[in-house]
């Protein structure tokens, strides 16, 4: 019989291999701990708003320099590439694990902390950019305003502000046949003429830090469409993208809301503002238009909704309340069997003006009276925005109007509700409205021209 030989050098060689796969090293432990003290920082910043202030303005500064410096020479976007190969990567990381690190629980558990070190790099980054940011010194505060609530007439009197700025821009700016504007540079140069705008605002404002930095067009900008996102700012890669599907007069203004965010600007009706005043600082008129008239659509919005939200029945309601009184009933009948049948609110009103009866009638009854004062107040509104909207160049009209067929192909999808709904609980996470937030921008608009 023949002896097999066991070769103990082997096993031994085998055994430590084993051993040191196993080991969760320093280099590993140190991302926990910085995790732990970033944990520390956010929670102690989200209850302080001096210390929120002093990491995003001081230290978050320098690492979103500091990221964005080598993350500027690529002329592609970096976190767009990592998010592409975010689901391949996964996908061999789960094989990785399965072949390599599932012989005991302990290699199983060692390897997945070691994954998971990786995500909580992205939670330090974001720590260390902006998260605190969201917790700071409001910007209305920042500025000086006095943000209080704001009425629909503070919103007809912006909106005919905005209205003749667009006007005059308009005459500088070209459309070309399918009625969008055109912007008459490269992106890169818009990227400069942004830059120096920002340069003004920086020698206003001191919380914005001076920086080079380049937006970056996204790859899949057409696909991206889908989410209904127009820019995004990747904190981990210090880097502002922009989707370039989206009509020209859109780009300057989302590119400098990408902008702000890159200077330590968090909240997104704040981004927006501070996008705003960069645009109108700029000297070129394009950019200038674009400001402009993203911040009239947002507060044309705002007004459209406080108009529709006017109380007034529908005409079929007001004439219930009316069948409740027997004398303007009989009132009515007799006007009606001369005159025709009353079917709107507008017949109801012509005949108080030809019927003297049944006008005192309902003049003396409270409830009708109060009614009909709820539908002339709100047929005014709607005859008042008509008319401020209607005095909008045609040429911008059209363009919003070529907007909205873009858009139409974009608006209802899976992709879009699946981000909006991550975007929504993500910003809400950061004590802020959510996504409605966006539109919070009119609140700071409306302060801001009111302080002149």
């Amino acid at each position: 019989m023949k002896l097999i030989k066991r070769n103990t050098r082997d096993e031994e060689t085998v055994e430590r291999c084993q051993e040191k796969t196993e080991r969760f090293g320093w280099g590993w432990r140190i991302i926990y701990i910085l995790f732990g003290l970033s944990a520390i920082a956010y929670a102690v910043a989200v209850l302080n708003q001096d210390v929120a202030d002093f990491i995003c303005e001081k230290v978050g500064a320098v690492v979103r320099y500091a990221l964005a410096i080598p993350t500027n020479i690529l002329p592609f976007s970096l976190g767009e590439v990592f998010l592409i190969a975010l689901i391949p990567l996964l996908v061999v990381t789960v094989i990785v694990a399965y072949r390599n690190h599932c012989s005991t629980w302990k290699s199983v558990w060692i390897f997945a902390g070691k994954i998971m070190s990786v995500a909580l790099v992205i939670l330090i980054l974001f720590v260390w950019t902006l998260g605190t940011g969201y917790h700071g010194t409001t910007l209305d505060r920042r500025l000086g305003l006095d943000k209080k609530d704001v009425s629909e007439d503070d919103l007809y009197e912006l909106t005919v502000l905005l209205t003749e700025q667009v006007n005059q821009l308009a005459s500088a700016v070209k459309y070309a046949d399918d009625e969008f504007s055109q912007m008459p540079y490269s992106l890169g140069e818009m990227n400069d003429l942004l830059l120096d705008a920002y340069d003004e605002l920086c020698a206003t404002y001191d919380f914005l830090p001076r920086m080079y930095s380049r937006v970056k067009p996204v790859m899949l900008s057409e696909l991206m469409s889908y989410t209904h996102i127009t820019g995004v700012y990747s904190f981990f890669t210090g880097e502002a993208n922009l989707n370039v599907a989206f009509p020209d007069y859109t780009l300057p203004y989302t590119a400098a809301h990408e902008l702000a965010h890159q200077r330590g600007i968090a909240r997104e009706d704040e981004a927006n503002f501070i996008a705003f005043l960069a645009c109108t600082a700029s000297d070129d008129l394009y950019i200038q238009y674009s400001g402009y008239l993203n911040m009239l659509e947002y507060v044309t919005n705002a007004y459209a909704r406080a108009v529709n939200a006017n109380r007034c029945y529908d005409f079929a309601t007001f004439k219930s309340l009316v069948d409740k009184y027997d004398e303007i009933v009989s009132l009515r009948a007799a006007y009606e069997a001369e005159n025709g049948e009353i079917k709107s609110y507008t017949d109801f009103l012509s005949a108080l003006e030809n019927d003297a009866a049944l006008k005192n009638a309902v003049e003396e009854n409270a409830e009708l009276s109060e009614t009909l004062g709820f539908y002339r107040h709100r047929a005014a509104s709607v005859e008042r925005y008509n008319g401020v909207r209607l005095s909008l160049d045609a040429e911008v009209r059209a363009e919003q109007k070529a907007y909205d067929e873009f858009f139409e192909k974009y608006r209802h999808n899976i992709a879009a509700t699946i981000s909006g709904a991550v975007n929504d609980t993500y910003l809400q996470m950061q004590g802020t409205a959510g996504t409605a937030s966006y539109g919070m921008v009119v609140d700071l608009a409306v302060s801001y021209f009111k302080k002149g």
